[in-house]
């Protein structure tokens, strides 16, 4: 501009040369607009801007860190009718019904609506919905290339990794998280504290946006194409998937049993973006296949820990699907003889009981394939063996169950420690067995001692003990001992509203 307009002399250095085209341009009486194009550094930029006169300067960039030198315009995306309506007049024609998938499919982006517009034009014309299917096949930096003769310099995946070459390692790792997790976004309460800094260099960058409230944020699904398939080329989107879910690892194994009610919208936040996560893993190439296994293995153990939250929440209608994935991937991943293939199993049965015979066939198959694998004594078999016998008791048929359960405890008690997670777990069904089969008596006395047992090894808040307390109150109940009854239930009740708070429901 300074040698056009006469101002640079061959001694001049840049500084100088600014200094000259600063100070024309802030001398003219006449108006001026300076266009500083796709900027990218505002400490670069703001020696160049004129202070006072009447130019004026118009900054397109995707960096909000240049508030701080002009006002901020945001540029939306377009509206779905803004979107349609382009796209009929870039192609010709006055039927823009066609035209919504594509525009949703592409987030409205006017770059990414420019360039299907040029090729659905053609020569030669191409049908809107066999664009869409290229559009979903093909890598976006192919698909969605500049075509000739459009004035913009790139493609819609040459801009986005531009702006993505630019951050630092730590934003770049955050991004490609986010990448692959659930396009409803990521909760900022899911991020480490840590994470501020790369998501503000992300924001600032506009590579991800946020919700009004401030505590969600969302990747533009081009984005989330151009980063996952760059990732794919590199050989690094299999490690980006682990590190996501190791992510999500740390969340839901923070739950305790008594905060699952509590933090119940995390663990279907953590659901979503499992389930995400692994139809990510399932169409990975088996190009390196140790990275793929490890990827599938670390979002398997957070879909299983999600699936035993939600069973012990009763909420057999999510943990089910979960639980049968779980079972099929570790499957696929493991083999079917796998200790932790035979635990998705038995996992399924137990999200499966619903007072049908089903979850007994899954609880069968589990003890008997742990039995092959493991051995009779082993405490997973045994405890598949009791489950097995509870769910007659769920089923309705509880003298059968009884007679199961006897002879499972006799085993167990012949193995396994007094205090033994199983052989306690086996003594609670035995309890809960003898009031279902009318003898309520004895139920009070087995509920008592394993209370005490409880108390003495996990103490008297534990929710275990409290649990088993609950149930006491049932047997008084159905011992027709209605005064015990309701004293055991308010003692419960109390120490639950104590321990976890006013707002978790209570057994």
């Amino acid at each position: 501009m300074a040698a056009e307009l006469g101002l640079r002399s061959d001694a001049d250095d840049a500084a100088t040369v600014a200094r000259k085209v600063r100070g024309w341009l802030q001398e003219r009486c006449e108006p001026y607009l300076v266009v500083a194009d796709n900027a990218t550094d505002p400490d670069v930029l703001a020696p160049l801007l004129p202070s006072h006169g009447r130019a004026r300067v118009l900054i397109t960039t995707n960096d909000h860190s240049f508030e701080r030198l002009a006002t901020l315009v945001t540029v939306e995306q377009f509206s779905q009718d803004e979107a349609v309506r382009y796209l009929c007049t870039r192609v010709g024609t006055s039927d823009g019904g066609g035209f919504r998938p594509l525009a949703e499919e592409l987030g409205r982006l006017p770059l990414a609506l420019a360039i299907a517009a040029a090729t659905l034009a053609g020569p030669p014309r191409l049908s809107c919905d066999a664009y869409l299917v290229r559009l979903r096949a093909t890598p976006i930096e192919v698909v969605l290339a500049r075509p000739r003769g459009e004035p913009y310099p790139r493609g819609v995946s040459q801009a986005i990794m531009l702006s993505v070459r630019a951050i630092g390692s730590a934003a770049a790792r955050l991004l490609g998280e986010l990448s692959v997790l659930s396009t409803s976004g990521v909760g900022l309460d899911l991020l480490d504290p840590r994470a501020e800094g790369a998501l503000a260099e992300l924001g600032a960058r506009s590579l991800v946006t946020f919700s009004r409230d401030d505590t969600t944020a969302f990747v533009h699904r081009l984005v989330r194409r151009a980063v996952r398939d760059q990732a794919a080329r590199d050989g690094t989107l299999a490690a980006m998937i682990e590190s996501a879910a190791r992510r999500l690892r740390v969340v839901v194994e923070d739950v305790t049993d008594q905060d699952t009610w509590r933090k119940f919208p995390t663990i279907t936040t953590v659901a979503d973006h499992s389930a995400a996560l692994w139809e990510a893993v399932e169409q990975l190439h088996d190009d390196e296949p140790a990275q793929v296994r490890a990827a599938a293995a670390v979002v398997l153990h957070v879909r299983r820990a999600v699936a035993s939250h939600l069973i012990y929440l009763n909420d057999q209608v999510r943990a089910v699907p979960i639980a049968e994935a779980v079972a099929l991937g570790r499957e696929k991943l493991l083999g079917s003889d796998h200790p932790d293939t035979l635990t998705a199993l038995h996992d399924l049965a137990h999200a499966s009981e619903d007072g049908s015979l089903q979850a007994t066939a899954l609880y069968q198959r589990a003890e008997a394939e742990r039995a092959r694998i493991l051995g009779d004594d082993h405490p997973d078999t045994l405890w598949s063996r009791a489950c097995a016998a509870f769910s007659y008791t769920k089923a309705g048929r509880a003298s059968e169950a009884l007679t199961l359960l006897d002879q499972v405890l006799a085993d167990q008690e012949r193995v396994l420690a007094p205090g033994h997670a199983t052989l306690l777990g086996a003594r609670f069904f035995q309890a809960c067995t003898k009031v279902e089969a009318g003898r309520p008596e004895e139920g009070i006395i087995l509920f008592r001692q394993l209370i005490a047992d409880h108390e003495r090894l996990f103490g008297a808040d534990h929710p275990e003990t409290l649990v088993i307390e609950g149930q006491l109150a049932g047997a008084y109940k159905a011992a027709a001992r209605p005064d015990e009854a309701v004293h055991t239930y308010e003692h419960v009740a109390q120490r639950q509203r104590q321990c976890w708070g006013p707002t978790i429901p209570t057994p």
